[in-house]
């Protein structure tokens, strides 16, 4: 499965140069494939290269992170970093 949103992202990124625009396109590109949204938002992070202990910085913890995107769990503090990092709006992203 992820392979094949990894596919999908790389084709997108050739497409958009900028990354607020590339993760919006991959981001609508995905959802329109059926993805899950969990499955996306790590597609995001892994494609920009950001790790959940960059996302959480000092304002919350990793594990809080890593249950947000990972759809376990929903911290309105991770929604909103996890937002920041990947210039989308939480009611895309979640």
């Amino acid at each position: 499965m992820f392979s094949k949103i990894f596919q999908s992202i790389k084709l997108i990124k050739n497409i958009q140069e900028k990354s607020n625009g590339r993760n919006r396109a991959a981001l609508n590109c995905l959802k329109d494939q059926g993805f899950p949204l969990s499955g996306i938002r790590r597609a995001l992070i892994v494609l920009n290269g950001i790790s959940y202990a960059d996302i959480a910085g000092d304002r919350t913890s990793v594990a809080s992170v890593s249950n947000t995107v990972n759809g376990l769990r929903q911290s309105k503090e991770a929604v909103i970093l996890i937002c920041e990092k990947l210039g989308l709006e939480p009611e895309e992203l979640f």
